[in-house]
């Protein structure tokens, strides 16, 4: 019989505006992980975001956190392929998981899902832009035609074809899927994006990507998704008004816009009675509102093994 995993397989799309956490989910991850494995495990940050991750430095220095920036890499496709698949650089040099790897690594974190795609078109277009791409902008098809072409002193600038959008939707959904097929965590982050009626009009909330078509889609490729908010003001208990760090794990709706939801949730068990579940956990580890809260992931993963939050006093 084979040995039980310390970290239990499960994959995440965590999303929000920006300042609303999901750097700061990074951090309990590591420590969840870290605790879990007695110290023997350590997450992994991919991150193509550009908002940086100084606020992790703690962790980074205590080795239960190993980040790697993504940004401006040569080939955005090749090194989103290697990430998926667990590949760490060393010394320049990609190189692919082994069986020890995943007996220290316990998590990884991919930020962000736009970031990633965003890289990805404009590798496209600075492909078409170079040549190496032919296209033709006199298409009888729209979805064909780029959206603008021309020159601009010495520099071609050309919007990628509509039709080219399939290409980092299908990739994209490879990568993501392949993430998740390795033991442990595996998160992606992603800040979020209206999803609108022909008429403009807001008709859900789902996670920003190049693009519109996969937003209502996305948190269909994860077992959770897990939405971040901190727009409602709070008074703390140092006598100030903060914001208070929220995560919500039910569906539910905008808080102006009562009709639009957001697209997602946790996915319980059958031994847990979702009227029991809380809609959302609020996240204070330092308890600026009362009592600090326990780590975030301690309580969700809690609530996935049936285990419900102690009532609020």
């Amino acid at each position: 019989m084979s040995e039980k995993p310390v970290i239990q397989q499960s994959s995440f799309l965590i999303c929000g505006p920006h300042s609303s956490g999901k750097t700061l989910l990074a951090a309990q991850l590591a420590d969840y992980v870290e605790k879990k494995s007695g110290g023997k495990m350590h997450t992994r940050l991919y991150s193509a975001d550009r908002g940086g991750y100084d606020n992790l430095q703690s962790r980074i220095d205590k080795g239960t956190l190993k980040a790697k920036t993504l940004i401006g890499v040569k080939h955005p496709f090749e090194t989103l392929e290697q990430a998926s698949r667990g590949f760490w650089e060393e010394d320049g040099v990609w190189k692919p998981p082994t069986e020890q790897t995943w007996k220290e690594v316990g998590a990884r974190v991919y930020e962000g899902v736009l970031s990633f795609s965003t890289a990805m078109k404009q590798n496209i277009t600075e492909n078409i832009e170079g040549g190496k791409i032919t296209i033709d902008v006199n298409a009888a098809s729209k979805y064909e035609r780029p959206s603008l072409s021309y020159r601009d002193g010495s520099t071609q600038i050309t919007g990628m074809p509509t039709t080219h959008y399939g290409t980092v939707y299908s990739r994209l959904e490879l990568w993501i899927n392949s993430s998740m097929s390795y033991p442990g965590i595996c998160v992606w982050t992603s800040q979020e994006k209206d999803v609108d009626d022909p008429k403009g009009n807001a008709i859900a909330i789902g996670p920003a990507v190049e693009g519109m078509k996969l937003i209502p889609l996305l948190p269909s490729w994860f077992r959770h998704t897990i939405y971040l908010n901190n727009s409602e003001a709070k008074r703390s208990t140092r006598g100030g008004v903060e914001q208070q760090y929220r995560a919500y794990i039910k569906q539910h709706n905008h808080s102006t816009l009562v009709t639009v939801p957001y697209i997602g949730k946790l996915r319980l068990g059958d031994n847990i009675n979702p009227c029991d579940v809380p809609k959302y956990l609020v996240n204070d580890p330092m308890g600026v509102f009362g009592p600090p809260t326990p780590n975030i992931f301690e309580s969700i993963f809690d609530l996935l093994a049936g285990k419900l939050p102690a009532a609020k006093k």
